[in-house]
């Protein structure tokens, strides 16, 4: 699915004047928490890739399982966090469940916010 700013949103707008972008994408989707499990979806291991091309933000996310009833919500609210930044002003945002999501894809953080370490 993708998402855009109307044009009169992103009139002269400009992202960060030599910051890592891709650094501020991930740092933005921390913020997003997966309710059902009570970690934000980057330590938690569902973003998969993270490409920026100019104003337009290509990523590609997993969820827990292929059935999660909250997909649609988290998919909405990445969208929603990146087209919140001033710069952003297209998202492609792709669910993948190929490989499958496990849960040694979480992120030694991760693991220490969950207690598994």
């Amino acid at each position: 699915m993708t998402g855009s700013k109307a044009p009169s949103e992103t009139a002269a707008k400009q992202g960060p004047a030599g910051g890592d972008r891709r650094g501020e994408l991930t740092e933005v989707l921390r913020t997003l928490i997966d309710p059902e499990v009570g970690l934000n979806v980057v330590d938690l291991g569902l973003l998969r890739s993270l490409e920026v091309t100019g104003s337009l933000v290509r990523l590609e996310m997993t969820l827990t399982h292929p059935g999660c009833p909250i997909g649609g919500s988290l998919e909405d609210a990445a969208r929603d966090l990146l087209l919140g930044l001033g710069w952003v002003d297209h998202v492609e945002l792709k669910l993948s469940f190929d490989p499958p999501w496990s849960r040694d894809d979480i992120t030694r953080e991760g693991r220490k916010l969950l207690g598994l370490e």
